[in-house]
């Protein structure tokens, strides 16, 4: 499956919960989803929090449940017949700092799900463990946001929906060959046309709460011909679990497996509007990532969202970044714009933006302190000082300080 065909980056393997409370400190190693509790020293706004079998929040409705400060998505897990988990789902849930709306919903869908568990759940402590698979419709398949989705963060998920047309083969063909993995869901016939999408996808989940029993075996040999793994999905009984293991099928999913656990981090501090639209339209424009790095700088809460980005997709893959533009460079291609855009629809929100303006105003001060004391002379040299200043003060780590001590 998916673990088998491409190394995972060290941001997303798997974790321990024994190390839960320095990652906090440090962001060193990614861990497990545990409930708060198991984080006795750590104050509530901080420790994420799981709600098991909490109900869907609907997309434009304001969740009278939790506090305005939260994130929130949900996880289900995909485990083997040993009852070990070998996948996720991503799922969205809505929360309070932004509720998709309008024609564009689908991709705000995407973009939040994405953003509060990699940023929001990574700085929180509680980044998922291993791969994850997320679903796209047309719209989000189409757009940028799916290069974010590299085979390290996991896989997209092809549903029945989807129209096959030339301009959906198309993409998935693209993104494939740029290395973006993908699964098949909700097929019931031998013959369905989204079959054409088997030579790009690596899974097939066989949904039996939708398929009649005795079309099982049929999709089970049509997906083993295509070489794909099957998934079994919609398990709600021993009956069902009985029949996938009559046929072989060892990766399930469902109420009798587990049930979708709901997450709930602190948020992090909403980016400003205008400094990303300018730093996205300098990228858009291709001009130098220096000129990116610039403005982008101007955004303490944009810099540390770009310090994660850079753990999950640029950690153990080079040197440390010796400047923003640095890091900025070691992002996979693609993956930059993907996440600018999906910044944009998820981060740009009013929250903590008081420090987002005192570490700008520390930053200032810093530099004009080392402007005095060179007077001016050496520009690389107070460049490097200011970067190593404005990393410190950019870390999630110091971010959570203030909340742990805020009065």
């Amino acid at each position: 499956m998916f673990r088998d065909t491409s190394p995972m980056t060290p941001a997303l393997q798997a974790g321990r919960p024994d190390v839960a409370v320095a990652a906090l400190a440090g962001l060193s190693a990614p861990q497990q989803l545990v409930p708060a509790r198991a984080f006795p020293s750590i104050p509530s706004a901080v420790a994420p929090r799981t709600e098991k079998l909490a109900p869907v929040v609907s997309a434009g409705v304001v969740p009278q449940w939790g506090d305005v400060n939260e994130r929130r998505f949900a996880l289900h897990d995909i485990a083997d017949d040993r009852g070990q988990v070998q996948v996720r789902d991503l799922l969205y849930r809505a929360d309070s700092r932004r509720l998709p709306t309008g024609a564009e919903q689908d991709l705000d869908r995407v973009s939040l799900a994405l953003s509060n568990a990699l940023l929001d759940g990574q700085a929180a402590g509680c980044l998922p463990q291993g791969r994850l698979l997320l679903a796209m419709n047309e719209t989000s398949l189409c757009s940028p946001l799916a290069e974010a989705v590299t085979a390290d963060i996991g896989a997209i998920t092809l549903h029945r929906d989807l129209p096959i047309s030339t301009r959906v083969l198309m993409r998935v063909a693209q993104l494939r060959a740029s290395g973006v993995r993908f699964g098949m869901a909700g097929v019931r016939s031998e013959t369905d046309p989204h079959w054409l999408l088997a030579p790009y996808s690596d899974t097939f989940r066989l949904d039996l709460s939708a398929t009649p029993p005795d079309r099982l075996p049929a999709l089970v040999e049509r997906a083993d011909t295509e070489g794909l793994e099957v998934i079994g999905v919609g398990v709600q009984s021993m009956l069902g679990y009985q029949r996938l293991s009559g046929l072989a099928v060892t990766l399930l999913q469902g109420p009798f497996i587990a049930a979708p656990q709901e997450m709930a981090v602190a948020a992090l501090p909403g980016c400003d509007a205008a400094v990303l639209q300018r730093a996205q339209g300098l990228l858009h424009d291709r001009v130098s990532f220096e000129a990116v790095a610039v403005a982008a700088a101007a955004d303490p809460a944009l810099v540390m969202r770009l310090h994660l980005l850079h753990r999950l997709y640029g950690a153990g893959r080079g040197a440390e970044p010796a400047s923003l533009a640095g890091l900025l460079k070691g992002l996979p291609p693609g993956v930059l714009s993907a996440w600018m855009e999906i910044l944009r629809r998820s981060a740009c929100h009013d929250h903590h933006r008081g420090w987002a303006h005192s570490v700008r105003q520390q930053t200032d001060e810093y530099r004009q302190a080392l402007h005095r004391r060179s007077n001016g002379q050496d520009h690389a040299a107070i460049q490097a000082s200011l970067w190593i200043f404005l990393k410190r003060l950019t870390q999630p780590s110091h971010y959570l300080k203030t909340l742990r001590y805020a009065t």
